[in-house]
């Protein structure tokens, strides 16, 4: 018996493919129709800056529990700016501003 594998190799854009961690179906088992990864917006109103720090002269944030400085990465968004009351956070050509609660 002959055995023959095929492999096809498709290019799309990361816009196109679907995001393998969102479930395709819902919790009562109805097919979910969009794949797609949710919009930098919706992602950017889940986000909650905790605090501001200053450590050796460099600003900190800590956003939904997480230490970082200007210039890393949370998540998909690029820490852009800290200041001492916001933080600007970049996702492709837009951004976003954390600002600390009163």
């Amino acid at each position: 018996m002959i055995v023959s594998c095929l492999a096809f190799y498709v290019s799309a854009d990361a816009q196109d493919k679907r995001d393998p961690f969102i479930p395709l179906v819902d919790a009562q088992g109805n097919l979910v129709r969009d794949f797609t990864k949710p919009k930098a917006e919706e992602l950017a109103t889940k986000i909650s800056l905790n605090g501001i720090s200053k450590i050796k002269g460099v600003l900190y944030a800590i956003i939904d529990g997480e230490l970082v400085k200007e210039g890393q990465m949370f998540g998909e968004f690029k820490v852009e700016k800290i200041e001492p009351d916001a933080v600007i956070l970049g996702f492709g050509d837009k951004r976003f501003e954390l600002r600390l609660e009163p």
